[in-house]
């Protein structure tokens, strides 16, 4: 099941569960997401401190060069691969952020889904480019 495409074994089984059991799920669509280039001032608008009631880190998102790049609280760095003004993830880890709330020009919101689990973070400190 898992042979040649770039799905993790949990998220098939999460899926194979989910409909066993009679729980919503929704098929994931397997087409090629066609990253997108943002320039590094674009980018700005994402970097800051983000914190979730119910994740036990932080996310702090800040730009190096023209790459957005993500580290929670003691963990190391990873650049996010851009996907739309919105949708950005880390393939390698199964890691999805979709972005909202945008106000006076920053993003103050995403929602972090990783393994069939989704987190809601918001803004805590804005970076000052």
């Amino acid at each position: 099941m898992g042979n040649g495409i770039n799905y993790t074994f949990n998220d098939i089984l999460i899926g194979m569960l989910s409909i066993t059991f009679g729980n919503d799920y929704e098929i994931p669509s397997f087409e090629e997401r066609q990253a997108i280039f943002l320039e590094q001032s674009a980018l700005e608008k994402y970097s800051g401190i983000y914190s979730s009631p119910t994740f036990p880190l932080d996310i702090e998102l800040f730009v190096d060069g023209n790459n957005l790049m993500v580290q929670a609280t003691g963990q190391g760095t990873f650049p996010l691969t851009i996907y739309s003004e919105t949708t950005m993830a880390f393939e390698q880890a199964g890691i999805e952020m979709v972005f909202s709330d945008f106000s006076d020009g920053k993003y103050r919101a995403f929602r972090f889904t990783q393994a069939g689990q989704y987190f809601d973070f918001e803004l805590q400190k804005s970076e000052q480019p």
